[in-house]
This record gives structure tokens, sequence and C-alpha cells, in this order.
């Protein structure tokens, strides 16, 4: 048991080389193909005749959906060499621990896929900004990072970043629970989840709040349930700090927690 909970930064470093080098191919190839489909994609649809001299601000959009659906694909399948019994065979037997294992695909889905992918979005960016001040007035600016010169329009990046982090422990859990198409899975849990919850809160709701409903539930138009002003500002204030620690910090822990335990289940 305490052989699994060790950290050898040296077998860590070599894991990792390992695992960015050789098995990878697959991101790189689905980020080429991405990148080479959204540039003809930009290009057909900004630079024409009708569109001189305008400034586009498009990459807030295709970054956050990029960053986001792609991380997250590829953060579920992380664990790809425990669906395949030679591959899980190979993988059980090379020797790290589990959490030297688990904390090489946390850093290349936490740490290493939001900065490269932001690195290189960033570089893809600037050249479509080159080219299309090259050859048409139209200019398609830049991603921008720090700041937004686009008045009206708030800097998706880090909004982006910070949500791609949120959700990434939930998928690297998926990613050792499942078995194949394990992001379809994923959603099809949460959506069965989302709806149990639903006609539980509102059964509850129903049972509390009786006295507010004259029917199953039609509400009693002779009752004033419009908040009191405290409590619109306790939801304001407290509860949305304590929901954004709960969201940003407490569920991620969480659910990497479980998901080591499940990789040292998988390695039992």
């Amino acid at each position: 048991m305490a052989h699994n909970l060790t950290l050898n930064p040296r077998r860590l470093g070599l894991l990792l080389k390992k695992e960015v080098l050789f098995e990878n191919k697959k991101l790189l190839i689905g980020l080429g193909g991405t990148f080479v489909l959204l540039t003809l994609i930009i290009f057909s649809s900004y630079i024409d005749g009708g569109n001189n001299g305008h400034k586009f601000f498009v990459h807030d959009f295709y970054y956050k959906f990029i960053l986001i659906g792609g991380g997250l694909l590829y953060t579920s399948t992380i664990f790809n060499e425990l669906n395949n019994k030679l591959e899980r065979a190979s993988y059980l037997s090379i020797p790290a621990s589990h959490l030297e294992k688990f904390t090489s695909k946390w850093i290349q889905t936490f740490i290493g896929f939001p900065i490269v992918f932001t690195l290189l979005y960033l570089v893809f960016s600037y050249i479509i900004y080159f080219v299309s001040t090259s050859f048409s007035e139209s200019h398609i600016m830049p991603l921008e990072i720090f700041s937004s010169s686009n008045s009206g329009y708030r800097n998706w990046v880090w909004v982006s970043i910070k949500s791609y982090l949120a959700a990434q422990s939930l998928f690297l859990l998926a990613a050792i629970a499942f078995r194949k198409f394990e992001f379809f899975k994923l959603f099809i849990v949460l959506f069965g989840l989302l709806i149990g919850f639903s006609f539980f809160a509102a059964i509850v709701f129903r049972i509390v709040f009786a006295d507010f409903f004259s029917g199953a539930f039609m509400a009693n138009e002779t009752i004033n349930i419009m908040p009191h002003e405290s409590f619109e500002e306790f939801i304001e204030g407290p509860f949305s700090t304590l929901l954004n620690i709960i969201v940003s910090f407490g569920l991620p822990i969480f659910f990497w927690f479980v998901g080591y335990l499940k990789l040292t289940e998988k390695e039992a």
C-alpha cells in the first residue's frame, strides 16, 4: 500500500516523457485537422468583398468551444490503456506506483493540454490575422488573452480555462470508471441524474412549501412568493461565493480522490 502512494519525481518524469512522446499521436492529428478545418471555416465565412475594412473577433467562440469540448474529450480517453487487454497488461506492468500513474495523466490533462492548446491557438490566430490583412482589407483579430480591445465583449479565454479545469476532474474519473465511449456515457449518466434530481427537488419543494400551491403544482395567487431583499443579497453574495468555491475546488478534489481509488481497484 505504501509503495502505491509513493511519488518519485524521476519515475514520474520518465512516465510523462513516455506517454507524451509516444501516446499522444491521435491528439496531435486531431488538433492538426481541427486547425485546418477552422482555417477553411474562418476564411470562407469572413473574407469576401462585402466585409472590406471590418474587424472580426471570432476566436473567442472557437477557442472556447475547442478547449472545453476537445479538452474534455481528450481527458475522457486518457486511460484508454485500460480498455484493451494487451495494453492493460502492459500498462499495469509499468514500474510506477498508482499515484505516479494517476499524477502523470492529471498533469497531461489539467496542466499540459490547456497550456499547449492555448499557445498553439494563439500562434494560429496570429497567422490568420497576418494572412487576412495581407490578402484582404478585412481584419480577423487574433486571440486576446490578457485583455479585450473589442468593447462590448468580455474576454473568454480565462473563463474558458476555468470552466475546463472545473470539469476536468469529472471526465478524468469517467476515463477510469467506464470502458469505451467514456465521453458519451458520462453525458448519459449526468442527464439521468439531472432528470432524477429535478423530479426529487420538485416533489420536496411541493411538500415543504405546500401553502404556496392551490393544486398539484399550481401557484396560489393569493400569497406573495417574492423573495425578501435579504434573501436575494444572501444568494448573490455568500451563497454564490460558497457555490463557486465548491465547484472550483471542492468537487474537483473529491473527483480526483475517487478517480485515484478507482484506479487502484483497476490495478488490484
